[in-house]
This record gives structure tokens, C-alpha cells and sequence, in this order.
């Protein structure tokens, strides 16, 4: 298992920032940021052999040099068997991914990646030179999975969380309007009207 692990990197040639191949692995949770104007790959993953398991989930891979691929498969043969994917955020200038062809739009890398639920949304970081951590995780969020209970800073990942090695911290108030009860359809005016509200925090 490999998770919850922050790359950064300002590519200025050809870079990987994780490099795997003909390996049994799971990476689960982790933040490649690829700076720089080099062509580089946030993964290159080479993986050929039938029966070797490898998976990527919930991870944060993020290129920004023009024609490059946050995820970069060597080939496309155990993609969906032994080369699963789900909740991955792949984010480029110009490219989702590379599987059997470059793919520009995340629909084509849905297809080809078997990526269920992948995302292909630029993140708003705090200061991409120094961190992955993001300003907010709207559009970043995905199921929390059992094997990577906390993010690299120790705070709980439950139900949802966010893709990449960190997680938005829960704030000790954040409460919002779940729905009204016993609603009155007709009311009179001048008359004062109880209402009734759910609260939930």
C-alpha cells in the first residue's frame, strides 16, 4: 500500500513522479503535483503482465506543462482486471490521461481508463510550489476507503473525503438548513405563524 504521500516536482525535462511497472501494488490517496514546463507525467505506469495486481484510487495527479498526462499507461491490455482505477482526479492543460491514445476529455478517459468515477478538475492549492494542500475540495471529493482511515496530517477520512493525500478539516461549526416541518400552506396576514426548521451540522 502506498497512500497518503505528497510529490512535488518542477519538471524542466522528461519526470515522473511516481513510476511503477510490472509490480503488485495499491496507491490509494496520494498528491503528485508536477510543476515546471517539462514533459513530464504525474504516473507512468507500465504494467503488461496478467495475474499482477495494481490499483489506483482516490489519488490527486496534476500536470501543468502543455502535452503532458497526469497518468500515462503503457498499455491498455489489463486495464478493468488487474489494473483497476476509481475516483482519481487527472488534471492537465490539454490532456486527461494516456490509454491506448492521448485522451482529451474525460468522458474518452472514463472509457479507455475504466475510471467509474474519475474527475477532471484543476485544484485551487494553497501554493502549489510548497504544497498540494488545496484552498477548498469542491468538485474533489470521493468515498473514504477502509485502508486509509487518516490523511498525511492525522485527520479521520470518513464517508467522503477528499482525492489526493490530504482532506478538508471538518470545522466545529458549519451548520446549514436541512428542511422545514409542519409547513403551513395558508397562512394570514398580520398573524404571527410558527415555523418549525431541521438543522444539521
Amino acid at each position: 500500500l502506498v497512500a497518503n504521500n505528497e510529490v512535488i516536482y518542477n519538471a524542466t525535462e522528461t519526470a515522473y513522479g511516481i513510476y511503477t511497472g510490472y509490480s503488485e501494488c495499491e496507491f490509494v490517496n496520494n498528491s503528485v503535483l508536477m510543476n515546471g514546463s517539462g514533459a513530464s507525467r504525474a504516473v507512468y505506469c507500465n504494467n503488461y503482465t496478467q495475474g499482477m495486481s495494481m490499483h489506483f484510487f482516490n489519488n490527486n495527479f496534476v500536470c501543468y506543462s502543455k502535452n503532458v498526462y497526469p497518468i500515462y499507461m503503457t498499455g491498455t491490455a489489463t486495464v478493468g482486471t488487474d489494473l483497476l482505477m476509481d475516483n482519481n482526479n487527472c488534471w492537465a492543460p490539454q490532456y486527461v490521461g494516456y490509454a491506448g491514445g492521448a485522451r482529451n476529455n474525460l468522458n474518452d478517459w472514463m472509457t479507455y481508463s475504466k475510471d467509474a468515477h474519475a474527475l477532471n478538475v484543476e485544484p485551487l492549492f494553497i501554493d502549489r510550489t510548497k504544497s498540494a494542500q488545496c484552498v477548498h475540495y469542491t468538485g474533489l471529493t470521493c468515498p473514504a476507503v477502509s485502508n486509509v482511515p487518516v490523511d498525511i496530517r492525522d485527520s479521520v477520512r470518513a464517508g467522503s473525503t477528499a482525492v489526493g493525500c490530504y482532506t478538508s478539516t471538518p470545522v466545529d461549526f458549519d451548520a446549514m438548513l436541512a428542511g422545514f416541518s409542519d409547513w403551513q400552506t395558508s397562512v394570514i396576514i398580520g398573524q404571527a405563524t410558527p415555523v418549525k426548521v431541521r438543522l444539521m451540522n
